[in-house]
């Protein structure tokens, strides 16, 4: 993702698909009059304001590896503004577990299927961000490793010069879980959700002359948060 001075962004990527989740896509995408409309919509629930521009698909005909889409596209005020820093969130798509939430007591026992894991599971998924010339990161969460009996969640952070990457990874796997884990559970994937509400910032750097301009993250991994008067929080 390259970012521009106002906020905006260019976005190259690709998604891998697994499992029955790749066998039901294939089936899909197998009709030419839905293909594309497919395609721009899967983008389109990552990024819901991209203009998709070039999309590919790899390896569709060989069922014994991952299907794969290639996506290219622009977004318009993707980063908020905020007086001289803009934010964004560092995960597009919201981990799936997520949608598991639910009320605070259950009667009966609750059941995550096998079939049901691959939705509920990614593996080293990755998103770089590219600030602009003259601008740096500064706000960017701590690494965090979230495990629990019922599965974990990983994500961390590394600054190098004006790029940002964000990595993810979370396992929900197959499991009972009965009506006296519930509530735990349901921590659990709360837990998860005030996770993916953090954020990441960038702004134009203090350079000799420009006074009170935020100071840029400059350390790998868990990064300190530095506030717009160069102090580190």
């Amino acid at each position: 993702v390259t970012l521009d001075e106002e906020g905006g962004a260019v976005v190259h990527g690709s998604l891998q698909f697994n499992g029955i989740l790749a066998a039901r896509l294939r089936q899909v995408l197998a009709d030419p009059r839905r293909a594309k409309q497919v395609q721009q919509s899967i983008v389109q629930r990552m990024w819901p304001r991209i203009a998709p521009g070039d999309l590919r698909l790899y390896d569709q005909g060989d069922v014994r590896k991952p299907l794969r889409l290639g996506y290219g596209g622009t977004m318009a005020d993707h980063a908020a503004q905020a007086g001289r820093t803009f934010f964004l969130r560092p995960f597009p798509l919201p981990a799936t577990p997520v949608q598991m939430q639910g009320p605070a007591e259950r009667v009966h026992d609750m059941i995550v299927k096998p079939e049901m894991s691959d939705d509920l599971s990614e593996f080293d998924a990755a998103w770089t961000y590219e600030a602009p010339p003259g601008f740096g990161w500064v706000e960017v969460p701590d690494d965090i490793y979230l495990c629990t009996e019922f599965g974990f969640y990983l994500a961390d952070f590394n600054v190098t010069g004006r790029t940002l990457t964000c990595n993810r990874s979370y396992v929900l796997p197959a499991q009972r879980i009965t009506p006296d884990k519930y509530p735990q559970f349901q921590a659990f994937l709360r837990g998860i959700a005030a996770l993916e509400q953090q954020r990441i910032a960038y702004a134009r750097l203090n350079y000799p002359g420009l006074t009170g301009a935020p100071q840029p993250i400059l350390s790998l991994g868990y990064a300190n948060h530095v506030s717009e008067e160069g102090k580190v929080k």
